[in-house]
């Protein structure tokens, strides 16, 4: 319809397989996928093509290896034809539409033999008959080997006005002679067995299950929207309620007055007061202000109570609605998986689990890209070809399995492979000789293993199409914080490396500890704070600032020395310091506050676009008062204290 012929003639042959998958006459093996997922490619290269004199060698090819298919399952028998009634009543209005019934009905004669009958009952008298008005219903008998969803194709168009129904009387001998025997006219006449599939052709969920959303769509289930909407009900009351005690608030200058009158009656007498009061002319009901501001407060409390557990119902409602599950973007790396092991002559199973873990919508999508780098890293660096995994012991196809659950109010994402898992040995002396460690540095094996997210490394041994440029690893621990996640990794050499990546549930709001440091407040992500701690002093130990604790020095980090605040605490202040302990990429660092005000639930917003790379700074929050708090980059500000050598690597010590 739209002049897309070569993508129409080319899925025919597509179709056709498919159609014989469906009803089960063709087994499904490595060499269909194969061609199938070969002509998914090659339509979208036809779809953005806008050249209509193109190439067919490749359609040809394809069509060709196709069609091989075919005689491995027909037997040259022809499919049993289907005898069906159909009843097709459109909408009054059809013509009125441009569209024209005689037209779909010549349609369905193009699927077989078929007899057209006419019902004129609802035909009024000429005196009201509306020459653009449709009042006949048809009644086909169509004799075909066409499927259900071929015939309902044809009215694709109209099927949420007609009154379309489809029903199968009999399947016909293709021995038998062209036509409607008696006995299948006697089944017509008698209705016996008919099954009736009544539709509003076709089933649109159906249909649309794997259409793919662009943009900022984004599908909303609708008993989500039924409680959003009684949510705003609700809110409309309290609106009511909070609009009548705002009555009492509109004579807030009588009630200034009478304060005024109280404290005449303190220096005279009350009965010279009351006089001036009847003589302002303010209602008796104000007489005494402290009554009246009583009941105000009164009026108020109820309301707020409401409004404040609808505010936390609404954003709930509002987050559930961002909310998709990460199942929607597993899919997508079937294809790479199999390409990759392809690629590289490998086997590669991919397992997924966890895709009804929810998550915020912007938060899946920024997944994506480190997820592939993941991927290629894991297909790549860590299954094993074959031959060597049956050395091994290991069974020839390598397992990459990607799983997704929530923990503590986060969601935590993993990727293993059963593959070589990594060499600490290799890995310190890549870095080595790369400069990103020095030959004192007595590193543990998960600080030598959290080297590969460093920028540059890799421990290739040759370049390929898929790895070993050095970059990648450092791109998913950047776009992971950019998520205000962390990512972790978990390795036991010749067995498994595991990633586990830790993401909140939702970027527009999160639960913070509100800190504060001179004058400025900062929101801390509750889900890296270990513990709160009250400290009289810091120690510094080679020009940092270290803490003992538990056996252990915990490098320091002052927001005061961050961000270069100079206010003075007040004099009345303690003589103390707080002392946040943060756990973040297998490290535990400290975080030097003046104050611990409380935990606190705020909306993150971003930056003016002049200040969005400012360092150690996530974005901002609007407080209760209208001040607005930082929230901090936990994992930036660590960069930055390392850059300027504010804080070293923790030691054990004895």
């Amino acid at each position: 319809m739209f002049g897309f012929d070569a993508v129409a003639d080319f899925t025919h042959h597509v179709e056709t397989v498919l159609d014989l998958v469906r009803r089960g006459k063709l087994n499904i093996s490595s060499h269909l996928i194969d061609l199938v997922l070969a002509s998914r490619d090659h339509i979208r290269k036809l779809l953005e093509d806008p050249d209509p004199t193109y190439d067919k060698t490749d359609s040809e090819l394809l069509i060709t290896e196709l069609q091989r298919l075919l005689p491995e399952v027909q037997d040259n028998k022809p499919d049993m034809p289907e005898i069906r009634r159909i009843v097709f009543q459109p909408p009054s209005d059809i013509m009125s539409r441009g569209m024209e019934p005689v037209f779909l009905l010549d349609e369905l004669r193009d699927l077989g033999k078929c007899r057209i009958t006419a019902d004129s009952d609802a035909i009024p008298p000429l005196k009201d008959l509306n020459p653009e008005q449709c009042y006949l219903k048809w009644e086909i008998i169509l004799e075909s080997g066409h499927p259900d969803e071929v015939i309902r194709d044809i009215f694709t168009f109209i099927e949420e006005e007609s009154r379309i129904t489809i029903t199968e009387v009999c399947r016909k001998d293709p021995a038998e002679h062209h036509g409607i025997s008696g006995e299948n006219r006697s089944a017509l006449q008698q209705d016996t067995g008919i099954r009736e599939n009544t539709c509003s052709i076709p089933d649109k969920d159906g249909r649309q299950q794997g259409k793919k959303f662009t943009g900022s769509g984004i599908r909303v289930a609708a008993e989500k929207l039924d409680t959003l909407v009684n949510l705003v009900g609700e809110l409309v009351t309290v609106q009511s309620c909070l609009s009548g005690v705002a009555v009492i608030t509109e004579e807030i200058e009588s009630i200034k007055l009478l304060r005024d009158f109280s404290v005449m009656a303190k220096k005279k007498n009350k009965a010279s007061a009351a006089a001036s009061v009847k003589k302002a002319g303010l209602p008796e009901i104000l007489s005494d202000p402290l009554e009246s501001l009583i009941q105000l407060a009164e009026g108020l409390v109820m309301p707020l109570q409401r409004l404040k557990q609808l505010s936390t119902e609404l954003r709930e409602c509002a987050l559930h609605m961002r909310m998709l599950p990460i199942g929607t973007i597993f899919g997508k790396y079937r294809r790479l998986v199999r390409d990759l092991a392809c690629e590289l002559g490998k086997e590669v199973d991919f397992v997924t689990e966890g895709g009804e873990t929810e998550l915020d919508k912007n938060v899946i999508e920024g997944l994506t890209d480190p997820l592939i780098h993941l991927i290629r890293n894991a297909a790549d660096h860590g299954i094993q070809k074959p031959d060597i995994r049956k050395k091994q012991g290991k069974p020839p196809a390598g397992t990459i399995k990607l799983n997704a659950f929530h923990k503590s109010g986060t969601v935590v994402i993993t990727l293993e492979d059963d593959g070589n898992g990594l060499d600490p040995e290799i890995i310190r002396e890549k870095a080595l000789q790369k400069g990103l460690i020095g030959d004192a540095e007595n590193l543990s094996e998960d600080e030598i293993c959290s080297l590969i997210l460093t920028p540059g490394f890799s421990t290739a041994q040759q370049l390929s199409k898929v790895s070993g440029r050095g970059v990648g690893m450092d791109v998913v621990k950047r776009e992971i914080e950019a998520l205000n996640g962390s990512i972790g990794i978990e390795n036991r050499k010749g067995e498994y490396l595991r990633v586990v990546m830790n993401l909140p549930l939702t970027l527009a709001m999160i639960e913070g500890l509100l800190v504060q440091a001179g004058n400025t407040r900062f929101v801390l992500p509750v889900s890296m704070v270990k513990e709160c701690l009250d400290m009289k002093r810091i120690k510094k130990g080679h020009g940092r600032n270290v803490i003992l604790q538990r056996g252990e020095l915990i490098p320091c980090i002052r927001l005061r020395e961050i961000f270069r605040i100079e206010e003075k605490p007040p004099e009345n202040s303690p003589d103390s310091e707080h002392l946040v302990i943060i756990h973040v990429q297998n490290e535990t660092m400290g975080i030097v506050v003046d104050y611990i005000l409380k935990n606190i639930q705020v909306v993150m917003k971003s930056l003016d676009k002049n200040f969005r790379k400012t360092g150690g700074v996530a974005g901002a929050a609007v407080m209760g008062d209208g001040s607005v708090a930082l929230v901090a980059d936990i994992p930036g500000l660590i960069r930055y204290a390392v850059q300027e050598e504010l804080i070293g690597k923790k030691r054990k010590t004895e």
